[in-house]
């Protein structure tokens, strides 16, 4: 009787253990801190703590690793101000960002809006030169 609860205790502790597919960091991974061209024209800048577009200027409150069939897509949490408002108010939003590969991702604030965006080289985009998305 003893080595069967023991025995019931440890599959569900280890069942539990595995389980945990989602990892959340406090920061944006390092391969993806850096300014970004979208195929629209939009620029967007990641540091570790946060996002910068044309449209909006975010802090990162926490980033969500998700594991995938085709790798992990991560999810950042975002407080972000509306650059044309000027208000100061503060609004929460997702950003999602899909690695395609070294220099490629895909990201934006759902899985059906996502864009496509390379890496830019230093000095060739800026935040403040992107078109309007």
């Amino acid at each position: 009787m003893c080595k069967a609860a023991l025995l019931m205790i440890s599959a569900v502790l280890l069942t539990t253990a595995a389980s945990a597919d989602v990892v959340r960091r406090h920061s944006v991974p390092e391969r993806f801190r850096g300014r970004w061209l979208g195929t629209n024209g939009s620029v967007m800048e990641l540091t570790a703590r946060s996002y910068v577009s044309r449209e909006a200027n975010c802090t990162v409150d926490w980033v969500s690793k998700i594991a995938g069939a085709r790798g992990s897509t991560y999810s950042a949490s975002l407080q972000c101000t509306n650059a044309a408002e000027r208000t100061g108010r503060r609004v929460s939003s997702n950003l999602i960002i899909r690695p395609i590969d070294t220099g490629r991702i895909a990201a934006g604030p759902e899985f059906t809006r996502l864009i496509n965006f390379r890496r830019c080289a230093p000095g060739e985009c800026q935040v403040d030169d992107a078109a309007p998305q």
